[in-house]
């Protein structure tokens, strides 16, 4: 529960020191906690990164310009307080779910998390500061902010508290959903047609069926992931954009929030360049506009507005330029090593227009069946947008998709390697970046495009009349029961995934790690662990990598070792993960370890086990039982920690 009450208030704290998007009189709380998120993720890179302060510190410091920040949102609060909206009412909602579960802990089940994200962030942590690490981590030319953000509450607590971080992606998330809510509100008010009333309602209402078609996914995602806050920071930048037309709030506020929102994303991941060439398009047309003014003063105009919306951005890619590794060039974080001479006569001899063509199929079929009802209803949205004049969005949308999608393909010609040429790399996880923020934007082009149908003639009466609150009312009741139950759901998952398909193999490294923690911990050197997984990948490893580690902040402790192959065959190989080996070169292989725990295995690697450990407790059932290795180099078996 820290996490998410730690998130709300350094995100609402430092918004508060950013010039305010006003919604008639009353500033957005959305836009408040998304640029508090931004200035959050841009504190810790300059102090944790750039100046390699002390992380205690520089979080403390953080809090005390929250707290003044909250004090500068005095006058709003009775605004917030009478207005409910979801930055108001599903914090406490999720505080209540994480009530009613008794804890919220997190247990990570994708190896990018192990590997990446939350893995990185342990690392980090326990070596107390980024610099101690960064030549050392998982792809350090990845940007830190993600990994940076996960830390907080740990410093906060003084306690590596993987529940504590599950919440990041949900305030960052609700930031989103409130600023749409105020959208959708703010358009009903325009109205006269309609009561208060009304318009709580219809904002209500547009907003939980937006979250049950889950137009950005879930309400609080099960997994720590980069994806989703990479869409919310595309989301939020394009609901900016769909803002620019209403003269009521100014542009300059507007491409802040923008800029402050794509250096956040860049902070999250470098993809977030991709959005970029949409930012100079919108330059264009701000210097295009109005014709009556000179050239100077359009130009002049344009070069304003370009500092407020890409500046911030350019000034963090060069900080990073300046701090990050030199282990850190790699094509992952560095593009423009796939343009070398030798990069693009390697791609010039693959078959690039075969895997244009599966590349291309395979986009296709996964938009066009992802959500097929949600996209539909989108693109009548973004129609309904054009006709009312509010066509920047979908100008930067288009570029970013474009941009997005070319990077992507490029990406498997000349960064991906062999495997993803010919399997193509994660094509849903990757494109649901690009589809949510349209759907997002689309239906709440929709719902704000269906509003002066609605307050007409006989529709506006029924409003206002007692039976529509009712029939609202009821709706609402019920959606809102539904975002409870999705919320509890969630906090069960993350805690004990209740409710996905997780890799067994965590399960058996975590009782490796418990076995070495119980009986091993105080050998003069780490014990080296030999895990066998037939057939599988070597994800395995990253599992490893992250239970490998342990200690406390500042005393990082190496619990154990683990080898860097986990699967073998006898002549030819079943991928391109195992690795062709005799018997003999296993039984050698196999002595250098100290534990063997087997995993998966076939009959190959049962006849070497047994040679290994020929006595009656290793005869039957080894998958019940890890060989470790006596002081007279034999192996002996014992049952495995359940």
């Amino acid at each position: 529960m820290l996490g998410l009450l730690l998130y709300l208030f350094l995100a609402g704290g430092l918004g508060a020191w950013v010039p305010s998007i006003k919604f008639g009189e009353v500033r957005s709380f959305g836009a408040t906690l998304l640029s508090g998120y931004a200035l959050l993720l841009l504190a810790l890179f300059l102090f944790f990164v750039v100046l390699d302060t002390s992380m205690p510190v520089s979080l403390w410091l953080i809090v005390a310009i929250a707290a003044a920040g909250w004090i500068r949102l005095r006058p709003w609060l009775r605004d917030w307080c009478r207005q409910p909206s979801p930055g108001m009412i599903f914090p406490v909602f999720a505080v209540l779910a994480i009530v009613v579960n008794g804890e919220i802990g997190y247990l990570p089940y994708t190896v990018d998390e192990f590997t990446n994200w939350i893995g990185v962030s342990r690392e980090i942590y326990l070596n107390d500061g980024y610099t101690a690490t960064a030549e050392t981590i998982y792809l350090p030319g990845y940007l830190p902010g993600w990994r940076l953000l996960l830390i907080v509450p740990w410093l906060a607590g003084q306690e590596l508290d993987l529940g504590q971080s599950a919440a990041a992606p949900l305030v960052l998330h609700i930031g989103l959903v409130t600023l749409i809510f105020e959208i959708v509100r703010n358009e009903a008010r325009r109205h006269r047609s309609f009561s208060e009333l009304s318009t709580l309602l219809m904002a209500w209402g547009v907003v939980l069926l937006y979250l049950a078609a889950e137009g950005t996914g879930r309400l609080w995602t099960y997994n720590l992931l980069i994806e989703q806050p990479q869409i919310y920071a595309i989301t939020a930048c394009l609901l900016y954009f769909y803002l620019l037309s209403e003269g009521d709030i100014p542009t300059d506020r507007l491409f802040l929030h923008v800029g402050l929102t794509v250096v956040s994303g860049y902070l999250l991941k470098s993809a977030m360049l991709t959005f970029m060439p949409g930012l100079l398009l919108v330059l264009a047309f701000v210097v295009s506009q109005p014709h009556e003014i000179p050239w100077s003063r359009r130009f002049a105009r344009m070069l304003r507005k370009g500092a407020i919306l890409m500046l911030p951005t350019v000034i963090v890619i060069a900080m990073w330029k300046g701090v990050a590794v030199e282990t850190a060039k790699n094509c992952l974080s560095s593009p423009l090593m796939t343009l070398t001479p030798d990069s693009i006569a390697k791609i010039a001899g693959l078959d690039w227009q075969g895997l244009l063509v599966r590349y291309s199929a395979a986009i296709g079929a996964y938009v066009a069946s992802y959500k097929t009802l949600v996209l539909l209803a989108a693109t009548a949205g973004a129609a309904a947008a054009l006709m009312r004049g509010k066509w920047i969005w979908l100008i930067v949308y288009g570029a970013f998709a474009i941009v997005y999608v070319a990077a992507l393909y490029w990406y498997h010609l000349a960064c991906f390697g062999p495997y993803y040429f010919e399997t193509l790399n994660s094509i849903p996880r990757f494109m649901r970046v690009v589809i949510q923020p349209f759907h997002a934007v689309g239906l709440v082009a929709i719902a704000v495009g269906s509003l002066p149908f609605i307050a007409k003639g006989p529709v506006a009466k029924f409003v206002d009349r007692r039976i529509f609150w009712v029939a609202a009312g009821l709706t609402c009741t019920m959606l809102f029961s539904w975002q409870a139950v999705q919320l509890y759901r969630s906090v069960e998952d993350v805690t004990a995934r209740r409710y996905q398909a997780v890799d067994t193999r965590i399960a058996e490294v975590r009782a490796a790690r418990d076995f070495i923690r119980n009986s091993f911990s105080d050998t003069p050197k780490p014990m080296l662990v030999q895990f066998i997984s037939q057939g599988t990948d070597r994800d395995i490893l990253g599992y490893a990598k992250m239970y490998a580690l342990d200690g406390v902040r500042g005393a990082p402790q190496q619990l154990f070792r683990y080898a860097p192959q986990v699967s073998w065959a006898a002549n030819a190989a079943q991928n391109i993960w195992q690795q062709v080996a005799s018997k003999e070169h296993l039984v050698d292989t196999f002595r250098e370890a100290n534990i063997i725990w087997p995993i998966v295995i076939d009959p190959y690697i049962t006849d070497v086990l047994q040679e290994l450990a020929p006595s009656v407790d290793c005869a039957n059932n080894l998958l019940d039982r890890v060989l470790v290795k006596t002081s007279q180099g034999t192996f002996i078996c014992r049952r495995k920690p359940r």
